[in-house]
C-alpha cells in the first residue's frame, strides 16, 4: 500500500470515528435529558396501542406501536425504556447526516457541521426526547435521501430495493411519508436519473414499498379508511391552526434552528444555482415539492420537519471544505 492510500485509508477512518462520536453525543444528550420529566399523555396512548397489537389504528400506521412492543419484550415500559429507541434514533439520523457529507465528498469539516447541525436540529431535539412515530420519520426520511445520493453518484441499482424497503417501512410508521415519496418522483421525473424508469430495479423497488405498506392499507379498507375520516374530520373542525406560506416557512426554520439557517440556504441555493450542485438537484426538488404539498393541504407544520434533517442543509458543505 502506497502513502496515498495510506493517507486515504487512515482519513476515513477518522471521519468514521468522527460520526461515531457525534452520534455518540447525540445520543448522551437524550439520554441525560430525557428523564427529567414524566410520561407524555401521547406516550400513554402508544403504550396502550403496544397491548393491542394491530396491522393499523386510527390515526397511525402500526411499525412504532410494534417497536415499543418489543422495547417493553425486553426492557419493560419505564420511561428509561420507553424513550431508548427515540433516542437511538436521533443518533443514528446524525450519523446519516454525516454519511451523507461524505458521500457528497465533504471531508473533516464538512463531515462535523453536518452532524452538528443535524444534533442542534431543535425538532430532532424535542422528538428524540420521547416515543412517537415523529421519532423515527426522521432517520427514514435521511436513510431514504443517503441511498438517492449513492444513486446519483453511481451507486449499485439494487440499492434501489433498499430505498423501496426504507419508504415501506416508513410508510408503515406514518402516513405523511406518501408526500415525502411523491417528492422524489417528481425530482426523479424532472431530473436526468428519470433514465431509472427504463430499468426494472426501480419499479422492483416500488413492489417492494408497496409489499410491506399493504398490510395497513388492507386494515384501513376492512375499516372503512378511518385514518381518512379522522383526517377529515379535524380539517373540517378547524382544530388544526391554518397558517399561511410565510407563517409555515417560518416555523420550519424553527424547526431546524434558526442558527443553522444559513447552512440550509446555502444548500438549497448550491444545488440549483452552481454547476457541481447540479448533479444533486434532485434533493432540492424533494424538499420544495414536499414543501408545497403540505402548504396546499394545509398540514401541520412539523409535517415537514423530517425533510431538514438531510434536505438540503448538508449539500453544500463539500464544495466549501472539500
Amino acid at each position: 500500500m502506497n502513502e496515498e492510500s495510506r493517507a486515504v485509508n487512515k482519513n476515513y477512518s477518522f471521519e468514521s470515528a468522527l460520526i461515531v462520536s457525534l452520534s455518540a453525543v447525540a445520543l448522551l444528550v437524550h439520554l441525560l435529558t430525557n428523564g427529567r420529566y414524566g410520561y407524555f399523555r401521547d406516550e400513554l396512548y402508544y403504550i396502550a396501542c403496544a397491548r393491542h397489537l394491530d396491522f393499523g389504528y386510527i390515526d397511525q400506521p402500526p411499525l412504532s406501536i410494534l417497536l415499543l412492543r418489543l422495547s417493553e419484550a425486553f426492557l419493560g415500559d419505564s420511561l428509561f425504556a420507553v424513550r431508548l429507541l427515540p433516542a437511538a434514533a436521533g443518533a443514528v439520523t446524525v450519523s446519516l447526516t454525516g454519511v451523507i457529507a461524505r458521500e457528497l465528498g465533504g471531508r473533516t469539516w464538512a463531515i462535523a457541521l453536518a452532524c452538528a447541525a443535524s444534533l442542534c436540529a431543535l425538532f430532532n431535539l424535542a422528538v428524540g426526547n420521547f416515543f412517537s412515530m415523529n421519532a423515527f420519520e426522521p432517520l427514514f426520511w435521511t436513510a431514504c435521501i443517503y441511498i438517492l445520493v449513492r444513486v446519483v453518484n453511481g451507486g449499485s441499482p439494487t440499492l434501489w430495493l433498499w430505498l423501496g424497503a426504507l419508504l415501506g417501512l416508513s410508510l408503515e410508521n406514518k402516513h405523511s411519508t406518501v408526500f415525502f415519496a411523491a417528492g422524489i418522483f417528481v425530482a426523479l421525473l424532472l431530473t436526468p436519473e428519470r433514465a431509472h424508469f427504463s430499468k426494472k430495479w426501480i419499479w422492483l423497488g416500488g413492489l417492494i414499498a408497496f409489499a410491506i405498506a399493504l398490510p395497513n392499507i388492507l386494515w384501513e379498507a376492512r375499516h372503512h379508511w378511518p385514518t381518512y375520516e379522522l383526517l377529515s374530520n379535524i380539517a373540517h373542525s378547524n382544530k388544526n391552526v391554518g397558517l399561511s406560506p410565510t407563517q409555515f416557512i417560518a416555523q420550519q426554520v424553527v424547526f431546524m434552528n434558526p442558527g443553522t439557517f444559513p447552512l440550509w440556504l446555502a444548500g438549497l441555493l448550491w444545488v440549483f444555482g452552481s454547476r457541481e450542485g447540479r448533479r444533486y438537484r434532485a434533493i432540492g426538488i424533494i424538499y420544495l415539492v414536499t414543501l408545497a404539498e403540505f402548504i396546499v393541504l394545509h398540514g401541520k407544520s412539523y409535517y415537514l420537519a423530517p425533510a431538514l434533517c438531510s434536505l438540503p442543509r448538508v449539500a453544500w458543505l463539500p464544495s466549501v471544505f472539500s
